[in-house]
């Protein structure tokens, strides 16, 4: 994810609707890519909702595997 401040935009917008965090940003991941598949003309499926791995998004964070040439 080269664009983690999307998804901690997605989740504030989610939470204030809600009056409450609701969501974490696997689930907003999880959902947005369900979605951009039924978008370009893929199948949709129920995405189990209640992952808690993160309150934010973060690269600095994340665990990412470095590229090797």
């Amino acid at each position: 994810m080269r664009r983690f401040k999307v998804v901690n935009q997605i989740k504030a917008k989610v939470n204030r609707i809600y009056g409450r965090p609701v969501k974490s940003c696997t689930n907003i991941l999880a959902l947005t890519a369900r979605d951009l598949v039924v978008v370009v003309g893929g199948p949709t499926w129920n995405v189990g909702l209640g992952r808690r791995e993160s309150i934010i998004a973060s690269r600095a964070l994340a665990e990412m595997p470095s590229h090797q040439h």
